[in-house]
């Protein structure tokens, strides 16, 4: 690659964390419904116009934002479920008062997401795993979503709740319902009745 166009790669890099940080920086203080694009430039010091070369609109960064979050925690398929269970709770916990600006402008969804993302993918593969001699009344990829999406749930409940219940004892709380997603015999050991 050129001189010219490694400069280009990291003026859009530098840009695009600008706008990144920015937009977190914003949440941190005020419900992403009273962000505008336009503040969100002010903050990051760039135009309206490079703004919308980067991104679509402040929805289309917030999830980009997100997902820099997310990667923050770095959840991995090969983490057990415990770890990435606490990796959830404690970003969480960093993060509540930047989440919760973010629910209070009725934009859950999108941290929902975040939230059961890799708790899917590991609940996928440990059920597939106790599978034998166990009988699920669905398919496994629905039994985890349906536990992923509930655990996200009870965490923005306690978020919203000012992570009333201290992290590790949350993190416990969503462990001991896992638990029961494995057969007696295939529970982890630490965490087996």
């Amino acid at each position: 690659m050129s001189r010219s166009g490694e400069k280009a790669d990291l003026r859009v890099y530098r840009t695009q964390q600008a706008l990144q940080t920015a937009l977190l920086l914003l949440l941190e203080k005020m419900p992403f419904s009273k962000i505008t694009v336009q503040t969100i430039c002010q903050k990051a010091g760039v135009s309206r116009a490079t703004f919308y070369m980067h991104y679509q609109d402040k929805y289309a960064l917030l999830r980009v934002c997100l997902e820099r979050l997310w990667e923050q925690a770095n959840c991995q398929p090969e983490h057990s479920h415990e770890e990435i269970i606490r990796r959830v709770v404690y970003l969480t916990y960093a993060n509540a008062k930047l989440f919760k600006n973010i629910l209070n402008s009725g934009s859950d969804q999108e941290l929902t997401r975040m939230l059961s993302q890799a708790m899917v993918t590991d609940f996928m593969e440990k059920l597939k795993g106790c599978k034998a001699g166990v009988q699920y009344p669905v398919p496994e990829e629905i039994l985890a979503r349906f536990v992923s999406g509930g655990m996200a749930h009870l965490l923005i409940w306690w978020m919203m709740d000012n992570c009333s219940i201290p992290p590790e004892e949350m993190a416990e709380r969503l462990l001991a319902l896992a638990e029961h997603l494995y057969p007696q015999n295939e529970r982890p050991l630490e965490h087996a009745e």
